[in-house]
């Protein structure tokens, strides 16, 4: 029982207090009262009440980063479509039909990149929405550039390392060599 109390305690208030005054107000939470009064716990620490959808706190906007709203822009600066309420690049964000903020926002790559056209460094997808990645989303039949990745079958064996060999740098440039 001593033990058990002691950690129910422990797990309620972060206790610093003695375990006679955990007890009681422990007591008082098992018979539905609400949280007790802090003055009467002394030291303890009550926890914070839980985050709830209507809570706009800096921890439950990051758990909806990729949302936004009007008056909500996209954390990362992106475009906001305003029909969806989702962040991104490319047409379908930063289009004049749907782009409610952020709408001059640049993507990595492809048509809405700052040098339009821009493509990926080591060779690797650009997708649709202007970002540059391997997987299949990024290589899909909307991918921009260098849409062919190594598949299952020779000599690559779907292995992006076989695709891209090597790169160096010559006057603050990015060369990519690729000796297939």
């Amino acid at each position: 029982m001593y033990a058990s109390l002691k950690l129910l305690c422990l797990s309620i208030f972060l206790c610093t207090v003695s375990l006679a005054e955990c007890a009681i107000q422990a007591t008082r939470l098992d018979g539905g009262n609400a949280l007790p009064n802090p003055a009467r716990i002394g030291r303890a620490q009550i926890l914070p009440p839980p985050i709830t959808p209507n809570t706009k706190t800096e921890l439950w906007q990051r758990a909806e980063k990729g949302r936004c709203a009007e008056g909500e822009p996209c954390n990362g600066g992106e475009c906001c479509n305003g029909k969806t309420g989702w962040c991104g690049s490319g047409s379908d964000f930063c289009g004049k039909d749907v782009c409610i903020s952020n709408c001059d926002h640049k993507s990595e790559c492809g048509a809405g990149a700052a040098v339009p056209g821009t493509t990926c460094p080591l060779k690797v997808c650009c997708s649709g929405s202007g970002y540059c990645g391997v997987k299949a989303d990024y290589c899909d039949d909307t991918c921009q550039s260098n849409c062919e990745q190594p598949g299952s079958s020779e000599p690559n064996r779907g292995d992006i390392r076989k695709l891209v060999i090597g790169v160096e740098f010559d006057d603050k440039k990015l060369l990519q060599k690729n000796d297939r």
